[in-house]
């Protein structure tokens, strides 16, 4: 007897040995992914609906482009002007580097954003971030206090120091909230240092964006936990 399953585009009933299957994640900080069939006229990148799957290029995975659990939250950050690539990999790069100076420059308005992203405490402390007393679960409103923070934070990646912004909650336009503000010190000895095996790369997504880093050796102490390839880990049917 022919098993059939329902096209996840077009909901037909097809025989399930000629679907095509794609593993997707409902949150890019899961390893746990479900298996979605495509009959042969559908494919996942066809799925313009509000909860769709997008490719993130860094970890190879079909990611719901916004959270399902309260509708409104991107689980996509911009990495850079015009990149895309999903919340894990995002504080991934951040925890490991800082976020960069830009986030916390004016744009040619003068005018102050609050970039970045819900962390969890303990994955900062084991970063080795600390929170600035001062920065610590503050409200953010209107260009003032906004200004105030982007500066301060500025002049901590100016004295060679890395920063994270983390939201605590935050308006659905994003404009205004409480956040607290993590640093780390200068990584400036040799057991925290990049070695010199290590060297930055540059390579391009399957939609010609551009997408540069830093390619660590696997005895840099500063090289991130790998996470599994899809093939690695568990999935739900």
């Amino acid at each position: 007897m022919t098993t059939t399953v329902e096209c996840y585009i077009c909901e037909k009933q097809v025989p399930k040995e000629i679907t095509e299957t794609e593993t997707v994640y409902d949150n890019p900080h899961s390893d746990s992914g479900r298996l979605l069939h495509f009959c042969e006229e559908c494919h996942i990148d066809d799925d313009n609906s509000e909860f769709s799957y997008w490719h993130c290029e860094p970890c190879d995975r079909y990611i719901c482009q916004r959270n399902p659990g309260n509708g409104y939250q991107s689980w996509f950050k911009k990495n850079g002007d015009d990149d895309l690539i999903c919340c894990a990999c995002y504080q991934e790069d951040r925890l490991q580097n800082g976020q960069p100076a830009d986030d916390f420059s004016p744009d040619h308005a003068g005018t102050y954003s609050m970039r970045g992203d819900f962390y969890d405490d303990s994955d900062l402390e084991q970063a080795g971030f600390s929170k600035v007393p001062q920065w610590s679960s503050t409200k953010i409103q209107g260009d003032t206090s906004a200004a105030s923070y982007c500066q301060h934070a500025t002049h901590l990646i100016q004295n060679g120091g890395a920063v994270i912004t983390q939201y605590r909650s935050l308006s659905i336009i994003g404009n205004e909230g409480y956040v607290t503000m993590w640093h780390r010190p200068p990584l400036n000895n040799e057991e925290n240092a990049c070695v010199d095996s290590c060297d930055d790369f540059s390579l391009e997504d399957h939609l010609g964006n551009s997408i540069a880093g830093v390619r660590h050796s696997d005895r840099c102490p500063r090289r991130p936990q790998k996470r599994p390839r899809p093939d690695e880990q568990e999935v739900n049917e």
